[in-house]
């Protein structure tokens, strides 16, 4: 069990590093050009600079997730009936609900009922096609 926990740690610390590269980087990139020139030319004058960033970075991070822990163990038992989980399935009912709405799912569906009663078709327009066809056949 250890290990698989070890290996988690690795791949959210390795695809979490995606993140620092796009994000933090580019803020010190940009904190870094508007330092004098010959602080940034100097890698002794430029070290206060870069410790001062990562350590407030660091302590924000860890108050952030300091802050998200304790609410989280205090919540723990927020909407549960006995030994069911209310609070987490609704949780995850607003997660699923999330991921459809972003991927535009629902967009999809309705955009095609919409489209489908536009072309005075059936479901899914499949009427409109259907009746287009037979409206050609019989006119031959």
């Amino acid at each position: 069990m250890g290990e698989l926990t070890l290996v988690a740690a690795f791949m959210i610390g390795l695809l979490g590093s995606t993140h620092c590269i796009g994000m933090c980087g580019g803020i010190v990139g940009a904190l870094t050009m508007g330092l004098p020139e010959a602080t940034r030319q100097s890698s002794l004058k430029l070290l206060p600079y870069l410790l001062t960033y990562n350590a407030g970075r660091l302590f924000s991070y860890s108050l952030a997730g300091l802050i998200i822990g304790l609410l989280s163990s205090s919540m723990s038992g927020f909407l549960q009936l006995g030994r069911f989980p209310v609070g987490g399935i609704i949780g995850g009912l607003f997660m699923a609900a999330l991921g459809i709405y972003i991927a535009g799912i629902l967009l999809i569906a309705f955009g095609a009922m919409i489209l489908s009663k536009a072309l005075g078709g059936g479901h899914m327009g499949t009427g409109h096609m259907d009746g287009g066809m037979h409206q050609q056949m019989i006119s031959k």
